[in-house]
């Protein structure tokens, strides 16, 4: 669901747009593809995603929670949500 070119290729960079600008179906296609794919970013799962994967990180060095945390504030909000 994308439209490749070679690079420096502005021919074949000129045949996908007029391609495009012929096909008003494609267009949609494509830009629901982005649409949907750009869900996929938002900033609650790329948080869940961070904190899953620094808590993996924590526990695989066998500290999943360090006595003395590098940034204080932070450091509650993450062990209630790892608690979960």
């Amino acid at each position: 669901r994308a439209v490749f070119v070679p690079p420096n290729d502005t021919d074949a960079l000129e045949q996908a747009i007029n391609g495009l600008i012929d096909d008003p179906w494609r267009r949609q296609e494509l830009a629901a593809a982005a649409r949907e794919r750009a869900l996929e970013y938002s900033p609650e799962r790329m948080t869940e995603e961070y904190l899953a994967a620094y808590g993996e990180v924590l526990a695989a060095a066998g500290r999943l929670f360090p006595e003395e945390p590098a940034y204080p504030a932070y450091s509650e909000p993450l062990r209630q949500r790892m608690a979960v």
